[in-house]
């Protein structure tokens, strides 16, 4: 008998099911509330409707969201402003804004990218750039310089060891000095593209505003596949893969929740949903190979064929070689469970 087959057999006897911890939320800007709203991370149930209140600050259209370092920043569409926020959501300042010199017009996303924040900006009022990139140092919170595009930006992701950003219709390849690299995505499937964000796969969900509108997936090496269940044709903005396999997305609706094979969607916030972003980390656990948030005996079965494929994440013991002891040492991190 297989040695490989033999240890996951023993083990048959001493599985159980067990829940994944975690220390993070997911932050959702509700530009209909003016709020950040704070939802599970496996489930997406929501937490707080209004983690992070906008309404003191005259919020204009509330849009990314991205923690940088211990603080949250929140880019004000229509305010042309980033907002600083502890992480417990107190305001410590802003970055741009309404007068000459502001540096900032007509923003979208924001995120961390390599050692700067990238926010995107399309319009030129307060001497802004236009269609551009505009990068801020996160240790001081000022703007260091830009990177001029030649359409309008939407967000950056980064991916594989580049950046992909959202131009219109398109997904272009940047480095993280926002040197250009190539096409990632072809121009003329989809229209209006706004967040990106990738799945546990490795393969890149990205919101198409226009149509034909929804969540769509999009393979590792740029191809289409299809569009998510439950999203099509709603003017989506942004969509996250939940801990537990559903996807979390957004439009003029709200946040909502749909069920990628049966399509199945729920609305768990009313408002007007934005952009998406994890504040804190969501505790990974290795014996949970498959990551549907509990131990079973179809983690053996994906962790044996990642050790038949010559994947290193089957690589338990870390000696850098697949060997009959990162089964046992598998085994041994199922026994433990995780907490």
């Amino acid at each position: 008998m297989d040695d490989r087959i033999l240890v996951a057999g023993m083990a048959l006897s001493t599985i159980a099911a067990t829940g994944l911890a975690q220390d993070a939320v997911l932050l959702v800007a509700d530009s209909g509330n003016d709020t950040i709203a704070a939802f599970d991370p496996d489930d997406g149930s929501l937490i707080d409707p209004a983690f992070i209140d906008l309404v003191p600050l005259d919020a204009g259209t509330p849009k990314g969201i991205a923690q940088v370092g211990d603080e949250i920043w929140v880019s004000d569409q229509i305010r042309d402003r980033v907002d600083r926020f502890t992480l417990d959501g107190d305001h410590i300042g802003a970055i741009g804004g309404q007068f000459p010199g502001g540096g900032l017009d007509n923003v979208r996303g924001v995120n961390v990218i390599g050692n700067e924040v990238w926010v995107f900006n399309a319009g030129t009022n307060n001497d802004a750039p236009g269609n551009a990139i505009v990068r801020i140092d996160p240790t001081t919170a000022t703007i260091i310089g830009n990177i001029p595009l030649g359409a309008s930006p939407w967000f950056a992701l980064p991916y594989n060891g580049e950046v992909l950003v959202t131009i219109d219709d398109q997904l272009d390849r940047y480095d993280e000095a926002g040197n250009f690299l190539g096409q990632f995505f072809a121009p003329g499937q989809l229209n209006f593209l706004q967040q990106t964000n990738e799945t546990s796969a490795g393969s890149v969900l990205v919101g198409a505003f226009s149509s034909p509108s929804g969540i769509w997936e999009i393979s590792l090496d740029g191809g289409l596949l299809d569009v998510i269940a439950g999203t099509a044709d709603s003017g989506a903005r942004a969509g996250w893969e939940l801990g537990n396999g559903s996807i979390m997305w957004t439009n003029g609706d709200g946040v909502n929740i749909s069920d990628p094979v049966s399509g199945a969607t729920t609305n768990v916030l009313d408002g007007n949903g934005q952009f998406i972003t994890l504040l804190g980390e969501v505790a990974g656990c290795y014996p949970d190979f498959d990551g549907d948030g509990q131990l079973t005996i179809f983690d053996f079965l994906a962790f044996q064929n990642a050790f038949d494929a010559g994947d290193l994440l089957a690589d338990c013991d870390g000696d850098g070689s697949l060997t009959l002891f990162d089964f046992l040492c598998f085994q041994n991190a199922f026994d433990a469970g995780c907490e």
